[in-house]
Parts: structure tokens; C-alpha cells; sequence
């Protein structure tokens, strides 16, 4: 396993170190656990998910005025930061803009696959349990009204990030879980992290074919 001093942890006590961040900005069920698991088995601190307690963390910090990653700054690479109760729901990949913002010498990966398949995944699973809790946290009527949801937030979300990026394309990287290569991600890290493109693997696939990311919070 490589072990770069680019990738050392003490490089979080510099100032360049303290806004140059791993960013996964796709939405769960793209591969996330297997984002993770790349950046970790490279020796990239990296903190997936924590039972949406990451999510919460970053919304909290943005709604009261502090830095998104207060208290939450130890790691360099962030997966799944979504977070979906009985009573709220947090896309964390939505606050793309400001992690740019706060943390300008950052990567981000836009996780992407087909929207259909995305849906679907979503739909079934815990069997129906994510789209029910996602419904009662959005207090929609229905499940066909979360599926509609997450529609329009696909489109509007795969239209902004790159928009947003734009004039920054070498911050950005869309992949696409279904069909790009690992040595894209790689390359793409290359001017600050050191990786190993075959320590990319498809974590918690279920036998259905769905990425079976962590998704819904206890609480």
C-alpha cells in the first residue's frame, strides 16, 4: 500500500493542507462505499457516512456561521454526506458551493451512473425501507412524489456542479460508476495525492446489481 507524504495526515497542519479536501459529491447509491474504500486503502484519511452524523455536522455548522467541516476536520476525503430521518433529510453533496468556497485547493468527484438504474436502487432499498423514511423526512404525500424529488434533484444537481466548475475543470471529475476506470480517479488526484488505481473495488454491491450504500440515519 502506498504511503506518500502527500497523503500523510500531518500535511492537515498547514494552511495549504487545511483547504486542500477529497470531496465525493454524487449522491449515495453511486458507489460511495467503494470511493471510500479507494481513498482509505490508499492511505487518504477518509470518513464515510457516520450514521448521517457527517451530514448533520456540515448542514449545523453552515446554519449557525462556522466552517462546514468544524469539528468534523480531522480526515482529508469526505463519502456520503447525507443523512435521512422520520423528520429531515440532508443531501450533503449539495452544499458543493460552499466546500469550494471554504476549502479552494480541494478535489471534487462528482459520482455519477445511470439515472434510471440510480432510481431504482434508491427505491428498493431495505426494501422500500430508505424511500419511506426519505418520504416521511420530506413530508411528502407519497412514494411517487420522492421518486419525482429525486428526479429533478439529479437533473438540477448534474447540471450545477459542473456549471460551477467550469473555470475550474482540473477540480472537478465526473465519474461515472458503471463504466469509467479507476486510473481516472488516480490521474485525477495525481497533483496532490498518490494512488493505486487497483485498489478501486465495487464495496457493498448487493446481488441485485444496486450499490448498497449506507443510507438512512437512526435517528
Amino acid at each position: 500500500m502506498p504511503q506518500s507524504s502527500k497523503t500523510h495526515p500531518e500535511y492537515l497542519s498547514t494552511r495549504a493542507g487545511r483547504t486542500r479536501r477529497i470531496f465525493q459529491v454524487g449522491f449515495n447509491k453511486c458507489g460511495t462505499r467503494s470511493i471510500s474504500a479507494f481513498l482509505d486503502n490508499n492511505g487518504i484519511p477518509t470518513v464515510h457516512f457516520k450514521r448521517g452524523n457527517l451530514a448533520r455536522a456540515l448542514a449545523n455548522n453552515l446554519k449557525y456561521g462556522y466552517a462546514p467541516l468544524n469539528g468534523i476536520d480531522r480526515w482529508v476525503g469526505y463519502t456520503d454526506m447525507q443523512m435521512v430521518s422520520g423528520s429531515r433529510v440532508i443531501e450533503g453533496c449539495r452544499y458543493f458551493r460552499q466546500l469550494a468556497a471554504y476549502y479552494p485547493n480541494s478535489y471534487f468527484i462528482l459520482n455519477t451512473r445511470d439515472k434510471d438504474r440510480w432510481i431504482a436502487s434508491r427505491r428498493n432499498h431495505g426494501n422500500g425501507f430508505y424511500a419511506e423514511r426519505y418520504r416521511k423526512g420530506m413530508n411528502f404525500e407519497s412514494v411517487d412524489q420522492v421518486i419525482d424529488h429525486w428526479s429533478e434533484e439529479w437533473d438540477r444537481h448534474h447540471q450545477e456542479v459542473p456549471e460551477f466548475f467550469k473555470d475550474q475543470p482540473d477540480k472537478l471529475l465526473i465519474y461515472n460508476i458503471e463504466t469509467d476506470s479507476p486510473d481516472q480517479m488516480s490521474e485525477f488526484l495525481a497533483p496532490d495525492f498518490e494512488t493505486d488505481p487497483t485498489f478501486f473495488g465495487h464495496e457493498g454491491k448487493t446481488s441485485g446489481g444496486n450499490d448498497a450504500d449506507d443510507a438512512v440515519s437512526p435517528n
